[in-house]
């Protein structure tokens, strides 16, 4: 689900078609669900989400919610997706975050 919602807002920013949104939109409030019982391994994935969504929507706080993603995946001890080996989405981040640190 998690990835399907990262895929429905990328492929959103290009094709413009609002199902796409709507499929984003779905996979985010399932995730958010699961970050409410367990934030440990949801919270980073949710942040990712919100982040994809608002940069869609061409708001300011999707920078915001990068760092909040990269801050959760670090402290909850998931190093594959908090930084410089975060591989999916990658530019996206740089574009946002120094996320060398």
């Amino acid at each position: 689900m998690f990835y399907e919602g990262l895929l429905a807002f990328h492929m959103a920013r290009t094709q413009q078609q609002s199902h796409l949104i709507t499929r984003g939109n779905e996979a985010l409030e399932v995730i958010k669900m699961h970050s409410q019982v367990n934030p440990y391994t949801f919270e980073n994935k949710y942040c990712l989400l919100e982040a994809s969504r608002m940069e869609l929507l061409g708001l300011d706080q999707a920078g915001v919610f990068y760092q909040k993603a990269i801050d959760s995946a670090r402290a909850n001890k998931f190093p594959h997706v908090s930084g410089d080996d975060f591989c999916f989405n990658y530019a996206v981040y740089s574009t946002f975050v120094d996320i060398t640190t």
